[in-house]
């Protein structure tokens, strides 16, 4: 047998069937993604909605959620490809590194402010950032 992939369990011929529950994460993960959601926080969302990670444990974390997001396997059975495709750009956009040429972005993404990496100092190129003192 191959290995398990999260949402799919094998019947009793065999066959790859749907999980219930897993599926409902991974629509979850997929719809939190494109609605600006980090990685961290869906992992919160998921914990805290009781699904269980594909460790088996209630406890997620950022490269499971990552791993499914990037999995062509949820195509159509579970994702819409519309969706799958969209994730695909959200994921190439948020990442730090830029894919030509495997450098490191001098910005990266931060969801929860829809003005970051808008600013650029004109002198070194770096974003502005807000600071906030505690």
């Amino acid at each position: 047998m191959s290995r398990r992939i999260y949402g799919f369990v094998f019947d009793e011929n065999g066959n790859w069937v749907s999980h219930e529950q897993e599926t409902q994460a991974v629509r979850l993960i997929v719809a939190e993604y494109l609605n600006g959601l980090s990685l961290g926080r869906i992992c919160d969302k998921l914990e805290q909605c009781g699904y269980i990670s594909p460790a088996r444990t209630s406890k997620w974390n950022r490269s499971s959620v990552n791993n499914i997001l990037k999995k062509s396997h949820y195509i159509s059975s579970i994702v819409p490809f519309k969706d799958f495709v969209a994730v695909q750009f959200e994921r190439q956009s948020r990442s730090n590194v830029i894919e030509e040429t495997g450098k490191r972005k001098t910005t990266r993404y931060h969801s929860l402010n829809e003005l970051s990496g808008l600013f650029v100092c004109s002198e070194c190129g770096a974003s502005y950032r807000r600071i906030v003192n505690p």
